[in-house]
């Protein structure tokens, strides 16, 4: 199987652990088979960083948990970029933090592979979406652990 390729990028002082993301992409590409072959790059960044890239792209002052920039030529091996908020993530005091990022890599997913939430519909569809692969990737869990 061709497994989807990730390069990350962390510009954070938080640790990230790069084997169970790379063995989560494994999973997603194959649960997902339009991830397959393709490249997708990473970037950790803080809230600063992505308060800017927030105003900057999408005209919004305020940080969010992630941004997803996808490729726009069709014949290139990469999806796109997902750009995650990690400082974020830890300020949320989650138990979970890998439940967390597996939720945001799915969304962010989904929406380099086309799917939005602007209309009801459209919600309805990726939410849908998430929640079945989000399943998928807690029964492979359980079933590896």
């Amino acid at each position: 199987m061709n497994i989807p390729k990730i390069n990350l990028s962390n510009n954070t002082p938080y640790s990230i652990d790069r084997i169970e993301i790379a063995k989560l992409f494994a999973l997603l590409g194959q649960l997902e088979r339009r991830l397959q072959g393709k490249e997708i790059d990473i970037y950790f960044v803080d809230d600063e960083e992505m308060r800017k890239l927030n105003k900057r792209y999408l005209g919004r002052d305020s940080a969010t948990d992630i941004l997803t920039f996808p490729n726009s030529f069709s014949e290139a091996p990469g999806l796109g970029e997902l750009v995650i908020d990690l400082e974020t993530i830890k300020k949320k005091g989650l138990k979970e933090e890998q439940l967390e990022l597996t939720k945001l890599f799915i969304h962010g997913l989904l929406h380099l592979l086309g799917y939005d939430h602007i209309n009801t519909k459209e919600r309805k569809k990726m939410t849908t979406q998430e929640k079945e692969l989000l399943a998928k990737v807690k029964l492979r869990e359980q079933q590896d652990g």
